[in-house]
């Protein structure tokens, strides 16, 4: 028997790829048209919703332009056809004519038609379940025999994922060997289908593992161990000259081996963030933004506003280094005590911030330089 044949050949499989699996469907396909002598040969699967209901999908059919979805249930909460009754009971069903003198399923009632149901145990015999709905002609109207077949992966716990459906212009009668040798023929398909989309899933992961591993091998901000990583410090033109000698300080003399700093100064042109300061940001592993700068007035208490430039290099940051909570605390914000500044234009997490120390307008240089050390040992630990 032919059916044993290909479910030899399903067995002695443990995974089969597209090439493989296109040259099982022509051949299979070719001996059902042919030597069984089928019209027509559809396999539908589950996995989708249409309208937001549960449904059946054309996963292979011998008639590609008309592969289509629909869903279990109608309107109504009845089922949608046969194949959806077989699908959601389990059951396979045989449907052919009553009479020899009816040659074509089409526009027959269930008062010319029989329809047997079996499996697990059972056999309905000749009467169509209640709740069956009416035969839907997918043969182009050649069919005098419907035979729909759940498919289904596993022995003991088994797993319904669609329908088999075979449609013969004969009007061939249920017999049990005839079941026997669809059985046979249904059990094979399943398996590899069921092994094709495995084999699939798992060349699409591993796909999606090497582009992710290539993505952050490739990514300047995940340094290896043999390279010391960058630190991009930002700051303000007219920022306080001794906040800046106190980061450079603390970053090449304290971590020194373990960070390399670059300020953006080390750009040459001034003014607008050119493009070298952009790839400088998206090279580097971790960033440092001084965002203050002295308003133009004097006083008492010099008052001070944040750079343009470097809340936009901030936001650069934060986005760059946003993937994850842990990777938003890759870049470190220096900012003047609330008191003598406005708010933030951005909702930045306050807590992170390094806040100057002063007293009056003076900066308490060594506790300044305690702050800066814990925060970068923080950020690069």
């Amino acid at each position: 028997m032919q059916e044993q044949r290909i479910l030899n050949f399903a067995n002695s499989i443990d995974s089969i790829s597209e090439h493989a699996f296109t040259t099982f469907k022509a051949a299979v396909e070719s001996y059902v048209l042919g030597s069984l002598g089928a019209v027509y040969f559809e396999v539908k699967i589950d996995g989708i919703r249409v309208n937001g209901k549960p449904a059946l999908t054309s996963f292979w059919s011998s008639r590609e332009e008309e592969r289509d979805s629909h869903p279990l249930f109608n309107d109504g909460g009845n089922y949608s056809s046969q194949r959806a009754y077989s699908y959601t009971h389990g059951c396979p069903l045989w449907i052919t004519t009553k009479s020899g003198k009816d040659k074509r399923l089409k526009g027959l009632d269930y008062s010319k038609v029989t329809v047997r149901s079996w499996g697990n145990g059972s056999d309905n015999g000749n009467d169509p379940p209640a709740d069956l709905p009416a035969y839907v002609d997918y043969g182009g109207g050649d069919a005098g025999t419907s035979v729909i077949v759940p498919i289904r992966f596993g022995e003991k716990r088994s797993r319904v994922f669609g329908v088999m459906n075979i449609e013969f212009r004969d009007r061939i009668c249920f017999t049990p060997e005839r079941t026997q040798q669809i059985g046979t023929l249904v059990k094979a398909i399943s398996r590899v289908i069921w092994l094709f989309e495995t084999t699939r899933e798992q060349s699409n992961g591993t796909a999606r593992a090497a582009e992710d591993l290539k993505t952050k091998l490739s990514d300047p901000t995940q340094p290896g161990s043999l390279r010391t990583p960058q630190v991009f410090f930002a700051f303000g033109q007219r920022a306080d000259p001794k906040v800046i000698e106190i980061v450079r300080a603390v970053c090449e003399k304290s971590f020194k081996n373990q960070i390399e700093l670059y300020c953006w100064d080390k750009d040459t042109k001034t003014g607008s963030i050119t493009a070298g300061i952009i790839n400088k940001i998206n090279e580097a592993a971790y960033g440092i933004c001084y965002f203050s700068e002295p308003l133009p007035r004097g006083g008492k208490k010099t008052r001070y506003q944040d750079n343009p430039n470097v809340l936009i290099e901030a936001g650069m940051m934060h986005a760059h280094y946003g993937n994850s909570p842990e990777d938003i605390r890759r870049w470190l914000p220096i900012r003047e005590d609330k008191e003598r500044t406005s708010d933030l234009p951005f909702d930045f997490a306050e807590q992170r911030f390094v806040f100057v120390p002063r007293k009056g307008n003076a900066l308490n240089a060594d506790q300044f330089e305690a702050m800066v050390s814990a925060s970068i040992k923080s950020l690069i630990s």
